[in-house]
């Protein structure tokens, strides 16, 4: 004759905790407690089924690697005994609603940044954990609300635009150049120079880019900073002599041509770690300069191909594309003009001329096809001054 083997009841149906006051009391952990019963429960069964064929219940204990003793306690708990899943822990202590309000409004006071312990000095009554979930839940809300638009750049055709800055002053390389001038192109990665120099002017900068137009060909654009040294009369000779137009970056706002500003900050790295193996960490050299930048257009591979292969597909600028972009140009600059009333000549100073050519430059490489965005919003930073300052 078989034993029969009790059914387990189904597992009670829950529905997921809404409120805050759900999220933090028993029904935050009342669907885990139920799957926790509901897998005893079972075992349990097991354990009876086992027993009725003659089992001992040390020799269950072992089959099932739980102790007999605590087999036998969920047999009495769970089979004989029905009940509700029980929540564990204290139960947590909810506060009236003036008081979770007061704490928001000191939150819309100070701002997100503040921290858990100066909210406890302005609530004792509250519990910490109390505290920390109204301060998470302010902090998710808020960074909700202020989601910051992003447009990320992409330069879909190799050889077209170039960014150029200088870095320095650092330790001299071969103790004689402080500086070091960096040209990337925007769309492969390339980085085309990471020269040496002893001096951060328009002189340097002009013979550099005179050799590497030579040697490449000149792009379409030249992004740069509002540095002195690419504003003066010897760069923007060899820029108009090779036709490409100069975009420099809004005053201030180093971001715009944050692209190179992250090739130099690579470029630091591979040249300290390439000197610290040749056992001269801290002090460069010239072979470390340019052993860094060849390490740089093999090996670096963000999108797939290394930006060496993707510079040695590139295709030619022709003489048409030239002309087609620069009409491009005049025309949108053409019709700021028209917009902002005075001719673009007699600006009042140099920034305001820099801004026109800027955002003429944009549509012309928006409409050429150089130049698209995707769109996304991210979560801002929350940061601020110390809750102690603010008080």
């Amino acid at each position: 004759m078989h034993a029969t083997a009790p059914v387990a009841p189904p597992l009670p149906s829950s529905t997921p905790p809404s409120s805050p006051a759900q999220r933090r009391g028993a029904l935050n952990q009342q669907a885990e407690r139920e799957q926790e019963n509901s897998v005893r429960r079972h075992a349990a069964v097991v354990g009876r089924l086992l027993l009725g064929l003659g089992w001992a219940w040390s020799r269950i204990g072992d089959f099932l690697k739980i102790p007999d003793r605590t087999l036998r306690h969920w047999c009495g708990k769970l089979l004989d005994r029905l009940g509700p899943a029980r929540p564990l822990g204290r139960p947590r202590l909810r506060s009236g609603r003036e008081e979770r309000n007061a704490v928001i409004a000191l939150l819309d006071e100070l701002g997100p940044a503040v921290g858990v312990p100066m909210l406890r000095e302005c609530f004792p009554g509250m519990s910490r954990a109390e505290l920390e979930e109204l301060l998470k839940s302010y902090r998710q809300v808020w960074r909700e609300h202020n989601r910051e638009p992003l447009r990320v750049l992409h330069w879909p055709v190799v050889g077209r635009v170039w960014a150029i800055d200088y870095t320095g002053p650092l330790p001299p390389v071969d103790r004689r150049y402080p500086h070091l001038l960096a040209v990337r192109d925007l769309a492969s990665g390339m980085q085309l120079l990471w020269r040496p120099l002893e001096a951060a002017n328009g002189e340097n900068a002009a013979a550099a880019l005179e050799r590497l137009f030579a040697w490449h060909g000149a792009p379409l654009v030249l992004k740069t900073d509002n540095g002195g040294p690419f504003g003066c009369p010897a760069v923007r000779d060899v820029l108009r002599d090779h036709q490409v137009e100069a975009l420099f970056s809004p005053p201030r706002w180093p971001r715009y041509n944050g692209a190179i500003e992250a090739g130099i900050g690579a470029m630091h790295e591979r040249t300290d770690a390439r000197a610290a193996r040749a056992g001269h960490a801290g002090f460069w050299t010239i072979d470390d300069a340019a052993g860094a930048m060849s390490e740089a257009n093999a090996l670096a591979r963000p999108h797939g191909p290394s930006p060496s292969d993707q510079w040695a597909e590139r295709l030619p600028i022709l003489p048409t594309d030239r002309d087609h972009f620069r009409r491009s140009v005049e025309h949108h600059l053409d019709h700021e003009k028209r917009a902002t009333g005075p001719c673009i000549d007699d600006a009042p100073d140099v920034w305001s001329k820099r801004a026109m050519a800027r955002h003429a430059i944009r549509l012309a490489l928006e409409e050429c096809g150089y130049l698209h965005y995707t769109r996304r919003r991210i979560l801002p930073l929350i940061t601020g001054r110390k809750p102690a300052s603010n008080m």
